[in-house]
Order: C-alpha cells, then structure tokens, then sequence
C-alpha cells in the first residue's frame, strides 16, 4: 500500500518537533453487502475504505490524526500536522525499516470479489426460501451477505513493518413469526475468516429453517419464572468477556498514566470472587 520510501519519510517528519517514537496504521479495506427480502434481492453495495493514521508520543502524551487517503501528499500532511502539535529538537536518526511475517492460519482458497454475485445472490435465495418455507407462522424473512478484503500495514519508528491481509464472509438470515398479534424472531449467522470456500461448509434450507424454527418456537413458549439462574458461557465468549472486564485496563496507554487498577500490580495473581 505505502512504499517503504513514503513510510520512512512520513516518520521522519512525524518525529521532527521531538517525538519520542511514532506509528503508521495504514488500511484499504474492500467489502460487500447484499440483502434478501422473502427471496428476492433488495440491494447490491460496494464499499472502500482507505486511509492512514499516524500516532506519535512523547513522555505520556500522545498525539495522533488521520487522513482518508494513501496518497503521498495526504500521507506526509498527516504527519506534518501530528508534528505540529509539539515544539521539539529534530531526531536525525535513521530509521531500518524490518519486515515481520506473520504465518497465514487462515489460508484462503476462494477471494470472494473473484467470483460473480449471481453466485452468491442465488445462495442468499435459497436460504430465504428455506426459511419462509418452514412454516406457515412465518410473516417475515430477510438475509443478508457479507465480504470483506482488509488489508493493513503497521510502521513504527522502531524499525517494526508489517502487513496483513484479513478476508472475511458471513451470511446471515432472521425470521419473524407471528401468531394472535404476538412477533417472535429467530436469526442465524454463519461466518469465519474464510472466502467463499464457506458456502461449501453450510446448506441455505437448512440454515434458513433453524432459524425459523427458533422463531415458531419462541412464539408457542411459555413464560419463565423469574430468579436468579446459573449462567453458561459458551467457550467462545470466554474471550470477550475477559476484553471488556480486564483487556482495556491492560492497554499500555492506561497503564503508563497511572489510571488502570492493574498498576503495580505485575506478576500478582488474579484472585476470581465467586
């Protein structure tokens, strides 16, 4: 995406008024989204999003801004305004930039933006059709396609330079069922860090009849006593659980200015209050 030239010369100039190290996050990003009413299709979108963010510190102070695009003008201008922002001694050190690779755990066997939308609208089809199909209760079905081609590079004034490329499909339906006035919905939503190899894994009948079943069951389901009920965490929430309640206090911008409750506190052992 940015040159190694370019990306040297942005962080150049980012640390040009003092600057203690500085950072390029540099994305283009291309998806698309197809919606399905009731089997027919509604709407085909292509989006882009491009663009740099350029953060620098000094001490604890952090500076960053952005710029909606790659070019080389909008890429160093960025930098120059971050660079403004502080009154400094230039730093005249050259900067080695060291490519890191990352091995590919998600190896993709079809781009999705390689093959042709009536593929995938015909899918979205029968997963509709599937869905409305499943009972007579069912008032309402509508799916939904979703691609995406992301692409990112990270530089630092460390000398660190890396890439990656990140593609990502899901699909998903949701079902209404209605009965004496009364809505229920059931909604599923397949999707991995694969390309359209995925289609491979799932069949749209069956996939749009759960989640009309979850529908026509929740519309004949009884009302449940209110209390306090044990909870069951499926293992892969375990992960988003931990972010939220202790992954930003761990972040390495609330710890240096003294104001996460882990501070001062490494290699002490998390003690679980049941």
């Amino acid at each position: 995406m940015l040159s190694r030239e370019l990306i040297k010369e942005a962080l150049h100039k980012a640390l040009s008024t003092g600057a203690d190290y500085a950072e390029i996050f540099a994305e283009h990003t291309q998806s698309k989204n197809i919606s399905n009413i009731s089997g027919k299709t509604e709407k085909i979108g292509d989006s882009v999003i491009s663009g740099v963010g350029i953060r620098i510190f000094k001490g604890t102070r952090c500076v960053s801004g952005s710029a909606s695009s790659l070019a080389k003008e909008a890429v160093l201008g960025c930098a120059a305004k971050v660079a403004d922002a502080l009154s400094g001694a230039c730093d005249t050190s050259d900067i080695i930039l060291r490519e890191r690779l990352f091995g590919d755990i998600h190896p993709i066997k079809i781009v999705p933006a390689s093959v042709e939308n009536s593929y995938k609208t015909d899918f979205l089809r029968e997963l509709c059709l599937g869905a409305k199909g499943y009972s007579d209760e069912i008032s309402q079905v509508s799916g939904s396609y979703v691609e995406v081609d992301h692409k990112i590079l990270i530089a630092t004034s460390e000398g660190l330079l890396a890439q990656d490329r990140q593609i990502r499909t899901r699909v998903s339906v949701s079902s209404v069922a209605s009965k004496n006035g009364e809505n229920q919905t059931g909604r599923v939503s397949p999707g991995a860090r694969k390309g359209l190899e995925l289609f491979e894994l799932l069949d749209p009948k069956t996939l749009g009849e759960k989640a009309s079943a979850q529908a026509v069951t929740m519309l004949h389901a009884g009302y449940i006593k209110a209390g306090t009920m044990p909870v069951a965490i499926e293992n892969g929430f375990g992960g988003v659980i931990f972010h939220e309640a202790c992954g930003h206090s761990l972040e390495a911008s609330c710890v240096a200015l003294g104001q996460s409750q882990f501070v001062g506190k490494l290699g002490m052992q998390i003690q679980i209050q049941r």
